[in-house]
């Protein structure tokens, strides 16, 4: 938009607010500021000082209120609908207007297709190059806000600028690209400030984004990478904005001698570090990589915006953004340890010793592929915290203590007693647990030698690269173990910090289907075990329970039957009926001829079964070879009783994820008529 000066006007302020264009919103208490610099201050002065601020500064500043006010708003929303559990209390238009909202944005990728977990290369890429160039594909709701984020600060970027010709307060600054350019170099810089607190709001493990949506760790991850590359883009503006402005005067290395010049060099710095650490494929290669260079460069970026704002001038207000972000960091990194040592500090009045307060015990399974750990803090959680679907961070107090990594809840604690329903953990749960193992003779000493204490919980991990494998080879016996012998006990000291994250109950709902992949098995037991509390206090809705497990390693089930031996007695009383399907894919890729293929399969399969046998008095288990048939299971279940209410929750890699996803949206609605009340998903894909 264009302004320009006539000489014409009135010298006095007040006529010089009368004439400025109304869709500036500039009061007359602006224009008294501007003023203030003193009686030669000319109309013209007045209207280049006042384009400059609203170019500059309000503009910005109303777009940053507003996106605020917006995200609100969506906050707001996104708690009610969490509030109205169940869709079933609303009116039959309602219900179905829910369910195409449920099917078409909650359910839906971005593009339509089925990868919505699954990462997909941007460019197209195979191999090395594709797995470099891998993006997440969002649901469509999610891409719809991240989308309006991203393209709502774009249109700010460049858009509208009030220019005055002649300029007389930026007369030696060229025309009119000059004010463009100074527009632009300050409207990034207040806009990569004003949203530094979402990215901390976003990030933090004790967010109250999370108590309020009920959000998982993954959804909000996926706002929080938009917002940093929004938060990072509008720095690097900015940079380059001032960096051409400095060279155009000659002036640019001479800057250079400036604190605050450099402090913002180290921001924008900081901040591009972060997002290259953050990258999906260095996440996958070197978590312990990806988490040094993240903190690093939010603790330069931090620091180095606060430095750069604040020598320039201490009273800028758009200072409160970054105090608020320190005080998000700080209180949530406080919350953290503070959660974490008093759960692992002695108890007041009683001896604990030192190395009893950090121990946690474990042991390898099979090949060493998986790994259980038990873990004993000092206190005991909430019994509102570490229900399904939520997770933990432990770190390593012999090694890495700086770094933690997080691994979701198989084994809760606070496990009622099966002989007095509503009491307190006893001891009778335990020895209850242990003859089942004893008289079926698959007891591991790991399932034996626990300390009967309600603090216990229990973690199944998968040893990959990294920590995993670092846990793993320190869990390792030092000699040879003979084929078919099983891995000792050892002791490991470990810090726990969490639970965190919304836990998902399916208590209330006549059957659930488990979907898991691999280590995602951890979340198919919490949930059991979390049916198994509702049994025994007879709370339990749930009729029967189908767990489909995709595997790859076949002594991967010695993970899952010592826990259905262990469940067996919480549901003795009760009608529950659980169907285990074990789909092994281990020889999907074996080379070979189709025969040797058949046999080898055939052999693996029987291996299994044979492993599966104790639990076989519990669960109704069936062993077949490759992927599952999502869809004949969902199928199933419909069938069995067309008006129940089904739960289908899924764990594991993110195609299992989206394949269990696409087969239960094409139940709802349409030819099938579910709603969405009838049949909801539930969703924890491996995106750490």
């Amino acid at each position: 938009m264009w302004w320009t000066y006539d000489p014409e006007y009135p010298y006095s302020v007040e006529e010089a607010s009368a004439h400025l264009p109304p869709e500036f919103g500039i009061t007359e208490s602006m224009a008294k500021y501007a003023d203030n610099d003193g009686p030669y201050l000319r109309t013209g002065y007045i209207q280049s000082y006042i384009s400059f601020n609203a170019n500059s500064s309000m503009l910005p500043a109303f777009f940053a209120d507003a996106m605020w006010a917006l995200i609100g708003l969506v906050i707001v929303v996104a708690g009610i609908r969490r509030l109205v559990s169940s869709s079933a209390r609303l009116p039959k238009p309602l219900r179905r207007l829910n369910t195409l909202v449920t099917k078409h944005l909650f359910m839906t990728s971005a593009f339509g297709g089925q990868s919505a977990a699954e990462p997909v290369s941007f460019i197209g890429a195979r191999g090395a190059l594709g797995r470099w160039t891998s993006v997440g594909i969002p649901l469509r709701i999610h891409a719809f806000l991240a989308a309006f984020f991203f393209f709502a600060n774009i249109g700010v970027m460049f858009s509208p600028y009030y220019i005055t010709h002649p300029n007389v307060y930026w007369f030696d600054l060229g025309y009119p690209w000059g004010q463009y350019l100074r527009g632009f170099a300050d409207r990034t810089g207040v806009l990569a400030i004003s949203f530094t607190p979402l990215l901390i709001l976003l990030a933090a493990r004790n967010s109250p984004l999370v108590w309020i949506t009920g959000a998982d760790y993954s959804v909000l991850q996926i706002y929080h990478r938009w917002v940093s590359r929004v938060v990072v883009l509008h720095a690097i503006g900015h940079t380059l904005g001032y960096s051409t402005i400095e060279a155009y005067y000659d002036y640019f290395f001479r800057s250079f001698e400036e604190a605050y010049w450099n402090w913002g060099w180290a921001a924008v710095v900081g901040g591009a570090f972060m997002c290259l650490a953050a990258t999906r494929r260095l996440r996958e290669l070197s978590y312990e990589a990806f988490l040094f260079g993240h903190i690093a460069g939010a603790i330069v970026w931090i620091v180095g915006c606060y430095y750069h704002v604040w020598l320039l001038d201490p009273k800028y207000s758009y200072l409160k953004f970054l105090y608020a972000s320190i005080a998000f960091w700080g209180f949530d990194r406080a919350a953290r340890w503070a959660m974490t040592l008093y759960y692992h500090a002695p108890k007041f009045g009683k001896s604990t010793p030192k190395a009893a307060a950090f121990a946690a015990e474990g042991y390898l399974i099979g090949s060493g592929s998986y790994l259980r750990l038990r873990l004993n803090p000092t206190r005991t959680w909430p019994k509102s915290l570490g229900g399904p679907g939520t997770y933990v961070f432990i770190r390593s107090l012999d090694r890495q203590i700086f770094t933690s990594h997080p691994f979701t809840m198989a084994w809760p604690a606070n496990m009622p007693s099966i002989a007095s329903p509503g009491s307190s953990p006893s001891s009778n749960e335990d020895s209850v647990g242990k003859k089942s193992f004893l008289e079926d003779g698959q007891a591991h000493a790991f399932d034996t030698m626990g300390t009967e204490s309600s603090t216990e919980f229990e973690l199944v991990l998968k040893s990959y690269a990294g920590y995993t494998k670092s846990l793993a080879k320190h869990l390792s016996d030092a000699g040879t173990i003979p084929e078919g012998s099983a891995h000792p006990v050892k002791t490991v000291k470990l810090l726990v910090e969490g639970p965190y994250g919304a836990s998902t109950s399916l208590n209330h709902y006549d059957s659930a289907l488990l979907v898991a992949g691999g280590s995602g098995i951890s979340a198919s037991i919490s949930h059991l075990a979390d049916m198994a509390k509702a049994a025994i206090n007879s709370g339990l809705k749930v009729n029967q329970a189908v767990l489909v497990w995709a595997i790859r390693d076949i002594h991967a089930v010695d993970v899952l039957v010592p826990y259905l031996l262990r469940l067996r007695p919480y549901f003795a009383s009760s009608g529950f009926r659980l169907a285990v399907h074990i789909h092994y894919t281990g020889e999907s890729n074996a080379s070979g001829k189709d025969e040797e293929k058949h046999a080898a399969s055939t052999s693996s399969l029987d291996t299994i079964t044979s492993l599966c046998a104790p639990a076989t008095s519990f669960a109704t288990i069936l062993v077949r070879a490759g992927r599952p048939d999502l869809d004949n299971e969902i199928s199933a279940l419909i069938e069995a009783d067309t008006n129940a209410k089904i739960a289908v929750a899924a764990c594991g890699p993110e195609s299992l994820c989206d394949t269990t996803r696409v087969a239960v949206r094409g139940r709802l609605g349409g030819k099938f008529g579910l709603e969405s009340d009838q049949l909801v998903y539930h969703e924890e894909s491996f995106t750490w």
